[in-house]
């Protein structure tokens, strides 16, 4: 993060996938055609890099004590948060 010497304004999703290059992603994936991804393009975007997987069942999403840090949570109507600490069953 510390090579992002630009001062910008940037709502969740462009900021999860600014964290994602900064993680050595694609740019390319995150930022096509110069803008970031939206709510609706950022999980797809980061299953695409073959470094995530998709985890929908209820004990992933009903409960934060598997989450892990790193897990994007992405609600595609709403918002896409990055998980800062292990859950106690991680």
């Amino acid at each position: 993060m510390s090579k992002i010497t630009t001062p910008c304004n940037c709502d969740c999703s462009s900021f999860v996938s600014a964290i994602c290059v900064c993680a050595g992603l694609p740019e390319s994936t995150f930022f096509p055609g110069g803008n970031g991804c939206v709510t609706s393009t950022i999980g797809p975007a980061c299953l695409s890099t073959g470094k995530f997987s998709n985890l929908t069942g209820s004990k992933y999403t009903a409960q934060k004590s598997y989450l892990k840090r790193g897990d994007i949570l992405c609600n595609v109507n709403a918002h896409v948060v990055v998980v800062l600490s292990n859950g106690s069953n991680a």
